[in-house]
């Protein structure tokens, strides 16, 4: 069944009360369109189904986004480090007939695949993790020790049976459309100042609305606060923060902390990928 707007639910509302006195309040009618628009999330053509994340032993995977993200209507996301200095070249565009991507994986076994596989010998080493959905189940396997180009430079075990041919098929995806990946939503981490570089401590960009209040870090876990900026606001945070000589800055926020700040971009999806990945 096709979920209806929120005049539909309230008409609906208002017919089943029989009463003037039913008339929504501008209160009910905000929380009506609420609901609407969480029913119609629920249906968001941008639905993960393929995940593919390179990620070396040091440093974070580039802008912290997989290098492959297949979603159900077809959009594909990639992204990979480029250069000496570690730029990112992210590029979005189309894949045909995705489920039969999903389909092509399964068929080599992918479902017998153990969970986590080490064929390096070591933990120092780049790891592949491939997730891939089938109706609504997720599965992911993690294989230590398999370099973006497929290629394991210490062997110490075996990767699963087709794995490499997967993880390099999908790194050639053939992809139509394809154009550079503008994103509109932003990560904001703030980790202790501790964690920061050399530079000085820098004050919050005056053009951008001050960062909400945020649960404190989850230390035990090495977790930071985070929160999303979007449009303009976390462009310019982007830019601020990644145009530092020295690495992750200590930042005065308005009401006077002091952080260690990153920002990431984000993708369709990305905080149910990460849950997925974990």
């Amino acid at each position: 069944m096709k979920w209806r707007s929120a005049a539909w639910l309230l008409a609906l509302c208002s017919m089943a009360c029989g009463r003037a006195s039913c008339r929504p309040t501008p209160e009910k009618r905000i929380a009506a369109e609420a609901i609407s628009t969480a029913l119609l999330l629920q249906q968001t053509p941008h639905r993960p189904l393929l995940v593919l994340r390179d990620s070396d032993a040091w440093t974070d995977s580039p802008e912290g986004l997989p290098s492959l993200t297949v979603y159900e209507d077809g959009l594909a996301i990639t992204a990979e480090f480029v250069g000496d200095r570690g730029d990112v070249d992210a590029m979005v565009g189309q894949v045909e007939h995705p489920l039969e991507w999903v389909r092509w994986v399964e068929e080599r076994g992918f479902a017998n695949y153990p969970l986590y596989t080490n064929v390096a010998g070591s933990t120092d080493q780049p790891t592949v993790t491939l997730s891939c959905r089938t109706g609504e189940q997720w599965r992911s396997v993690r294989v230590l020790g398999v370099h973006p180009d497929g290629h394991i430079q210490a062997k110490g075990g075996e990767p699963p049976p087709h794995f490499l041919e997967i993880h390099q098929a999908l790194h050639h995806l053939p992809l139509r459309d394809v154009h550079p990946y503008v994103p509109t939503e932003f990560r904001v981490e703030f980790w202790d100042a501790e964690m920061s570089g050399s530079g000085p401590d820098e004050a919050w960009p005056t053009d951008v609305p001050p960062p909400p209040n945020l649960v404190p870090d989850e230390r035990s876990l090495g977790r930071p606060r985070h929160y999303t900026a979007t449009g303009e606001a976390g462009a310019t945070l982007h830019r601020f923060v990644h145009g530092m000589p020295n690495g992750r800055p200590t930042v005065r926020t308005p009401s006077g902390e002091r952080v260690a700040m990153w920002v990431h971009w984000m993708i369709p999806e990305q905080e149910s990928i990460e849950q997925i990945e974990h």
